[in-house]
């Protein structure tokens, strides 16, 4: 289980409360000027045994895309993950079974792969095939998101930067069911994390925050503490809308919110 434990750390303007949305997207990765102290709440891990471990903060370094000669830095208690075109390619498979999910419809594909990005199928299906059982139409899509996993690879920088993190302190939010996500996990050859918050899960799918502030509670952290990363609007707006901040490894150089990265692999974490 989690507690807290009160230390002393470094200020930094990404740790103010009450920050507006202006402040999440334009200053909470500008890296400040050190010096004076606040009291922060880390992570304590109280074992059956009774045993105490705290747990540091994660200091994440990158240059925003936009002005790429300025260093920044991020604090934060975890990093939360969307899947699909963050931590998996899987674009192409995506997009091929969009493409025969619109045929079956007699809708136009391109159409459908812009109406879908980030979001879940259910909503998707919901909202161009009013007329179908949703339900059997999902289920479709599912056994062949899972039975067709041709180009579904790893993101660079994917691997190497999971292993820096420890098991508790990231997570996977996704628009994608259950079995969807494990078998693309699998499929990239990334472990699953701990948690791991998909489709059936929420109430609403993103662009809701209520994927993000599942995760958030599910590692322990306040949303403001938590990192996400993502490569889709929907996806950055639920960051927006859940209060946390964000960083975008696709899309223009000014993404809906947060700060554009060059990818994964542009990324640098440590412990304090």
């Amino acid at each position: 289980m989690w507690k807290a434990a009160r230390v002393e750390i470094p200020v930094d303007s990404a740790h103010q409360p009450g920050r507006s949305n202006d402040e999440l997207n334009e200053g909470v990765t500008t890296l400040p000027p050190r010096g004076r102290t606040v009291t922060d709440e880390l992570f304590t891990e109280t074992s059956d045994a009774g045993a105490n471990r705290t747990y540091s903060l994660l200091n994440v370094g990158f240059r925003d895309l936009g002005d790429p000669g300025r260093p920044r830095r991020l604090d934060v208690h975890a990093v939360l993950f969307d899947m699909d075109g963050t931590l998996v390619e899987s674009a192409a498979a995506m997009d091929r079974h969009t493409r025969m999910w619109a045929e079956r419809h007699s809708l136009d594909p391109e159409a459908v792969i812009r109406v879908s990005h980030g979001r879940r199928d259910i909503d998707v299906i919901r909202e161009l095939a009013p007329y179908a059982d949703p339900h059997a139409e999902l289920a479709w899509f599912d056994h062949l998101s899972c039975t067709d996993a041709d180009g579904v690879h790893a993101a660079p920088g994917a691997p190497g930067l999971l292993g820096t993190l420890p098991p508790r302190r990231w997570g996977v939010v996704t628009s994608a069911t259950r079995s969807v996500a494990r078998s693309r996990m699998a499929a990239a050859g990334l472990p699953l994390p701990d948690v791991l918050v998909c489709a059936e899960d929420v109430a609403d799918g993103k662009p809701s925050p209520e994927g993000y502030l599942a995760a958030a509670g599910r590692v322990g952290a306040p949303p403001s503490r938590c990192l996400v990363i993502e490569d889709a609007e929907a996806g950055l707006a639920a960051a927006r809308a859940a209060g946390m901040p964000a960083l975008a490894v696709a899309g223009p150089p000014g993404p809906v919110h947060g700060h554009r990265i060059a990818g994964l692999d542009a990324l640098s974490v440590t412990a304090d």
